[in-house]
């Protein structure tokens, strides 16, 4: 896609995408069917947490790695906020999670939202945006200490957005970083990579 289409950026604002996606998290919890990045965060959290650590999960949608991160690492639930900009997401966390929501779209943070946080999750959440690579940008240059990325998918490629049908409820996109650019916009940010597995990422600055 080489112009950019945002037509499709308020999907995830939709009820039913949240409530099929929390739905399918706690199948996958109960069932011991994990996806791997789950498995990414918590061996980072267990590591790396403590009851004091403040986790922003940032694009959190309903809020399920709350439960994930409450239950098998350290931190506290109240030590965990989401921020996401669909109403009905963060309504359904609100629901189900201890913690801070917020209703706020990735690019309305600033430094002086997320200075307070030790580590920000950010997962998936460039995946389904039109303009992957400049939403990391951003995201990065808010200088938080520690970023946990998931599910970031990679090309080695030129980077790529094409889109498809989720829960086939709505449109949304499907962008592939491409590795070198991928690569740069950590470095050029000031952070190192210190564990990386397939399409995880833990950064340090």
């Amino acid at each position: 896609m080489s112009s950019k289409n945002y037509s499709h950026v308020n999907s995830w604002k939709i009820k039913e995408l949240h409530e099929n996606q929390l739905a399918l998290n706690i199948h996958e919890y109960k069932s011991g069917a994990r996806p791997t990045h789950w498995d990414f965060l918590v061996k980072v959290g267990k590591e790396q947490f403590n009851k004091k650590t403040k986790v922003l999960d940032i694009g959190c949608g309903c809020g399920f790695l709350n439960l994930l991160l409450t239950n098998e690492t350290q931190m506290e639930g109240s030590n965990y906020t989401g921020a996401d900009y669909s109403e009905n997401a963060i309504k359904l966390a609100k629901e189900n999670f201890p913690g801070e929501f917020y209703v706020k779209s990735y690019d309305e943070l600033t430094k002086e939202f997320t200075n307070k946080f030790d580590f920000g999750v950010i997962s998936a959440l460039t995946n389904v945006l039109p303009n992957g690579d400049e939403a990391l940008d951003f995201l990065l240059s808010l200088n938080i200490p520690n970023l946990i990325l998931l599910k970031m998918l990679k090309t080695n490629e030129q980077h790529h957005c094409s889109t498809y049908s989720a829960y086939n409820i709505a449109t949304t996109y499907r962008f592939e970083h491409n590795q070198g650019k991928l690569d740069k916009i950590i470095l050029d940010n000031g952070y190192k990579v210190m564990y990386n597995s397939g399409n995880e990422y833990l950064l340090k600055k």
